[in-house]
């Protein structure tokens, strides 16, 4: 893409390049001209001056403002209809400008690129060449390192299991220790016929018929039985204790011992290049981890010679301190002109309320936030007659062991919040727990029972003295409206990151979404042109076999189904788990490591709306 003196872009992008480096606040009249400007594919300029036009086209344009609208004109005739009209025309002719250039960029995007996701996609591709510069190691290399680590370790682990199988089979090895075994059962059997064992036994054997035929065990029968029990059980324990049986078992001991030994090295050896082989086909090997960082810090000095990352995200003040911490160490990763937006966007819907969760994270753009507070058990009681049940009178408290009755006075607001005449009994009634052994007895040396709030009462009319204390139920005090985002825990792929950074970014993304306009129009057009072939656009289909339709997707043959997943509210997973993938490490990175297949049209995507959507507050100019 070329870029004359006067600033148009030689490649298709036509006379748009003219109005855009207008609106962007280039001095075209000035030292600009003087210099011919040349940026190529993977040049800062070049992304920079594409990513304008992008934004252009997916930025909203704002309608003439309410302040301007026929409603809130001046009286005519008046100096001040006048100059309203001179604002109204002037902001007019800016929203129709505006128009212009949007829809002067969409064609030109269109024409150039086929579309506007691909044009994001061409974006992205650029941003990632010198990406791989930055990181020193280039995606194919990362890929081709991982599989080369694969086969090692695979060629490893069977190297370490051949040696030791070949130690077992090995005679030399067993030698010993069969000549120990056999010397053992020899010296045992020497044993049992010195000792008479097999006599005794048959012995047994012969009398126990008779013993079966035995009434009680004071049978002669019975008792000749036990009494060969027991001289064969003396038998066995001497060929137990005899010395010679004793030396060869612990000779026998002594050759296992040696044995497993040997055997212990090849065996820890196995166990590690197991572990190693599970280690590297998972992507979390050293050397992936550090090589998956690499990638992930060029892509952030990228991505930030086109624009500004990182910012201070406003989170709500319920938000839980960790959670507040790990979103912002997310935010580096994003265009301080997204956070930006998220910020502005408190204005409205008020700021995202920041949570740990120990299931699922979200990100909601509406929730129901409700405070809560330990309240006494109370109720309000009205009328009459309920004077009557319960020994009220009017206009009195009275105070029972299981409740105390508060007259509602005419000011009081809850009459008034109930609309009760001043004249109508009314009572709030404040609930207690009696102590169960204290309700029917006198209180004993004045020691309460067990827990926190309990207190003496003392019943005249009964003559007793309880312990009660009173009744908490938690109560909703406040609710408010508010976004929600939650993270929770877990490993990190990349080297040098927290364990909930991944799911911070991932979750963020979905934050931008509602937040920045464009990234949902563009990432449906992605999944759309993922998803169709030549028999049309891939259905909608359940994400998880056996569960409910709720959560769907269509196959585009990305990295995890998941990220061809509707919702909906329009959102979508392709920047959600793209930006995790890139930055964190998951699923493989999109280059193809940790048994994942690379998916590289994703990543420039991915990278391309960092550098392309959403609108620019700050532009920096470099001159060459």
């Amino acid at each position: 893409m070329k870029i004359d003196a006067h600033g148009a872009l030689h490649d298709g992008l036509g006379q748009y390049a003219t109005q855009g480096h207008a609106a962007a606040g280039y001095d075209l009249a000035g030292p600009y001209n003087a210099v011919v400007v040349v940026p190529s594919f993977g040049d800062p300029e070049y992304d920079r001056q594409l990513g304008e036009v992008i934004a252009t086209a997916l930025t909203p344009v704002r309608g003439v403002p309410a302040a301007l609208s026929a409603s809130s004109a001046p009286p005519r005739d008046t100096p001040e209809h006048a100059a309203w009209l001179e604002r109204r025309a002037a902001a007019a002719r800016t929203r129709d400008a505006a128009a212009d250039a949007q829809d002067a960029a969409d064609r030109l995007l269109n024409d150039r690129f086929g579309s506007l996701d691909q044009a994001v996609v061409h974006l992205g591709e650029s941003v990632a060449a010198r990406a791989e510069t930055h990181a020193g190691i280039t995606a194919s290399q990362v890929r081709d390192g991982w599989l080369a680590r694969q086969q090692a370790a695979k060629e490893a682990y069977e190297a370490a299991q051949a040696d030791l199988d070949a130690l077992l089979a090995s005679d030399a090895h067993t030698a010993e220790h069969l000549s120990a075994n056999a010397a053992w059962q020899q010296a045992r059997e020497n044993a049992r016929h010195r000792y008479g064992v097999y006599e005794r036994s048959e012995e047994v054997d012969r009398l126990q018929d008779r013993a079966r035929q035995a009434s009680d065990r004071t049978d002669p029968a019975w008792q000749a039985f036990a009494a060969a029990q027991d001289r064969l059980d003396a038998a066995r324990e001497q060929v137990t204790n005899d010395p010679a049986v004793r030396a060869a078992r612990e000779e026998d001991a002594r050759t296992m011992r040696a044995q497993s030994e040997r055997e212990r090295p090849l065996r820890e050896a196995v166990s590690e290049a197991h572990t190693e082989v599970w280690r590297v086909e998972a992507g979390r090997d050293t050397q992936t981890l550090k090589d998956l960082r690499a990638l992930a810090d060029g892509y952030t000095r990228a991505v930030g010679e086109v624009r500004d990352l990182g910012g201070a995200i406003e989170l709500h003040a319920r938000s839980h301190k960790t959670a507040v911490a790990a979103f912002g160490e997310a935010m580096r990763v994003f265009p301080a002109d997204w956070v930006a937006a998220s910020n502005q966007r408190t204005a409205i819907t008020g700021a995202p309320v920041a949570k740990l969760s120990k299931t699922r994270a979200h990100y909601t753009d509406h929730r129901t936030h409700k405070t809560k507070q330990r309240v006494q058990e109370s109720g309000i009681w009205t009328g009459q007659t309920t004077a009557e049940v319960h020994g009220l009178a009017i206009g009195a408290d009275t105070k029972t062991v299981y409740a105390d009755w508060e007259w509602i006075g005419e000011n009081d607001p809850e009459r008034a919040k109930r609309y009760r005449p001043a004249t109508e009994p009314m009572w709030r009634r404040k609930e207690y727990e009696v102590a169960d052994y204290w309700a029917t007895q006198d209180l004993p040396d004045g020691v309460p029972p067990r827990g926190r709030g309990w207190e003496q009462f003392e019943d005249k009319e009964r003559g007793h003295t309880y312990w009660r204390r009173p009744k908490y139920r938690m109560q909703t005090v406040e609710t408010e409206a508010a976004p929600e985002i939650t993270t929770n825990d877990g490993a990190a792929h990349a080297a040098g990151l927290s364990g909930t950074f991944a799911t911070c970014v991932h979750e963020s993304s979905h934050r931008f979404e509602s937040t920045v306009p464009g990234i949902m129009a563009v990432e449906a057009e992605f999944v759309r042109r993922r998803a169709t072939t030549e028999d049309g656009l891939a259905p909608l289909r359940p994400l998880y076999a056996g569960r409910s339709r709720a959560e769907v997707a269509r196959d585009g043959g990305f990295v995890s189904k998941y990220v061809g997943k509707e919702y909906t509210s329009g959102h979508r997973e392709v920047l959600s788990v793209g930006m995790e993938s890139i930055f964190a490490g998951e699923y493989g990175g999109l280059v193809g490591v940790a048994g994942r297949a690379p998916d590289l049209e994703h990543r420039a995507f991915v990278l391309g709306a960092l550098a392309g959507i959403g609108p620019r507050t700050e532009h920096r100019h470099h001159t060459r």
